[in-house]
């Protein structure tokens, strides 16, 4: 995005799991404040910090990723990112996806031997994103599940 120029402004820019990876999110966001036509969208998906799964398995978390992800929010942070990017929010929300217990569990397993595979994802891996998954409806109460999304919008000039 650094260096792509256009001057055909979009009405939409799609960031699905592209902002915990950049290096200065609102400066980021700043960019393609400027590729969007005024009234033009912006749809932001990030892993949650906030979720009850980051929560409870805390710095083990399957979604942290470290040093791929340089910056997790939490649906608070990723609101204030965006505002100070000059992007008004219309909507956030949360993405039914049992990921982050499921990789939380995995590594968890990992970190005890008890699973030795070398593999990315263990043969395991989609029964834990299945049961999991009723889980998901618990973390709606507790700071929503590990993905969110944003909706925000470049204001009419």
């Amino acid at each position: 995005i650094e260096e792509y120029r256009t001057d055909e402004p979009f009405d939409v820019v799609f960031m699905s799991h592209v902002l915990e990876h950049v290096v200065d999110p609102v400066d980021t966001l700043e960019k393609v404040k400027a590729l969007l036509r005024p009234g033009g969208v912006v749809y932001v998906e990030t892993p949650n910090v906030g979720a009850l799964d980051a929560r409870a398995f805390g710095s083990n978390w399957g979604l942290i990723h470290f040093p791929r992800h340089t910056y997790l929010f939490d649906r608070h942070t990723l609101a204030d990112v965006v505002r100070r990017a000059g992007l008004t929010v219309v909507e956030q929300g949360f993405e039914l996806n049992s990921c982050g217990w499921a990789l939380s569990v995995q590594s968890a397993l990992r970190r005890r031997g008890w699973d030795r595979s070398k593999k990315p994802r263990s043969a395991y891996y989609p029964l834990l994103l299945v049961g999991f998954l009723p889980v998901n409806l618990i973390d709606f109460g507790f700071g929503g599940p590990a993905f969110m999304s944003l909706v925000a919008h470049r204001e009419r000039e």
